[in-house]
């Protein structure tokens, strides 16, 4: 489950590099009013936000890996491999 969330934030950083970058031609200044609403789409509190939401909105689930999963059990491929699974269990639980 750590990974998914590894994965996920690892996305929003990239989409919220790219925005930045995207707005990046045109800085303005932090605190610096041009008699605009202009927003400063490069400063830190807004990247934190856009990161913030990206996360909050991401489930966390690779849906890709839960179709193959589910098909494979409607046909009756997917194998079970106990052992693998207490051996997960146990290093889990011992770290």
């Amino acid at each position: 489950m750590d990974l998914s969330i590894n994965r996920v934030a690892a996305q929003a950083v990239t989409a919220a590099t790219k925005k930045s970058q995207a707005g990046s031609d045109t800085p303005v200044a932090h605190g610096v009013s041009s008699g605009e609403d202009n927003v400063d789409e490069t400063s830190p509190s807004l990247r934190v936000n856009d990161l913030k939401a990206a996360v909050t909105g991401a489930s966390g689930i690779d849906q890709e890996k839960v179709h193959r999963i589910a098909t494979a059990i409607r046909n009756g491929q997917y194998v079970i491999n106990p052992e693998n699974i207490a051996k997960r269990l146990l290093a889990a639980e011992l770290r």
